[in-house]
């Protein structure tokens, strides 16, 4: 039901529908439990017990549900976008042209997509001109930028479960989880910005020129660029949200831990554990290279 200065929820939902961001939410859980997988028998974790590893996994796809976060993008699109953006932005996603680059965009999503388009990484770069035309579209639409962002939150749910194992008065808050994050996000941009580079140049490979500089225009337009800014607001909080449930979860794995635990009274494992307590510096956790 509209509320008194909302934008429409069902404008709202087909809009998700029709610029791929509904599916987009849906692959996030999966994203982010992927990159657990990858980091779970690194040494960052190992303070964990197997059954623990097993139980933080579970609860990324619960904390990151995609329902509970198209509801909440939804909400902040609705009370953020005006409805004249929102038909706007519908409008072009609809058009022939809209529906054609978003089932492209849904079909290059995929791991395989992703896997050709590196092996036709240097022929597609050896056109100048397609890469200019390409990187003005990428700044309409802020399609790299998105993958950087997909990157940061794998970070710091990385962070945020590794945290966790730190004693109260050392472990770092929710904002220095984010700044490590953006740290570590920022050393790899180049990589990303490269991968970003190819995967849309595979993407669009069977697109002309003129198709993609009508697509461009419609990027740049105010109500587009509306759209664009408020939805990856709206997706950021939504998973920094979750982000927080997160862990608020593994808090909880840990007292349960500590409440069953036996301690001896010389306690090898209390001082086990407060070797965590090392400085901030020290205690950083790299997410990338040889860390998480």
């Amino acid at each position: 039901m509209k509320k008194a200065g909302q934008t429409d929820p069902h404008l709202v939902q087909q809009l998700m529908l029709k610029s791929g961001l509904d599916k987009q939410l849906d692959q996030s859980p999966r994203m982010l439990q992927a990159g657990f997988l990858q980091a779970r028998h690194k040494a960052q974790f190992q303070g964990f017990s197997e059954d623990e590893l097993d139980e933080i996994y579970r609860l990324l796809g619960i904390v990151y549900d995609a329902k509970k976060l198209k509801e909440i993008v939804q909400g902040r699109l609705s009370a953020n976008l005006t409805e004249k953006d929102a038909k706007y932005a519908l409008e072009g996603l609809d058009s022939p042209l809209g529906r054609k680059i978003t089932k492209i965009e849904e079909d290059s999503s995929s791991p395989e997509a992703f896997a050709e388009s590196m092996t036709m990484a240097d022929k597609l770069r050896s056109d100048a001109s397609r890469v200019a035309l390409i990187r003005k579209l990428d700044r309409a639409f802020g399609t790299i930028e998105s993958g950087m962002d997909a990157s940061l939150h794998t970070s710091i749910a990385l962070y945020t479960a590794t945290a966790e194992l730190y004693p109260q008065e050392s472990k770092p808050s929710h904002e220095d989880i984010i700044a490590m994050a953006k740290q570590d996000t920022e050393a790899i941009r180049p990589q990303i910005e490269k991968a970003g580079l190819g995967l849309l140049l595979y993407s669009y490979r069977s697109l002309s020129e003129s198709e993609i500089e009508q697509y461009i225009a419609f990027g740049e337009s105010e109500s587009a660029k509306q759209y664009i800014a408020t939805g990856h607001v709206a997706i950021n909080e939504a998973l920094l949200q979750g982000t927080r449930e997160l862990g608020a979860e593994i808090g909880k794995l840990i007292m349960k831990r500590e409440a069953t635990e036996t301690w001896s009274p010389d306690s090898t494992q209390k001082e086990e554990r407060s070797g965590h307590s090392n400085d901030h510096e020290k205690s950083k956790l790299e997410v990338h290279g040889e860390g998480i």
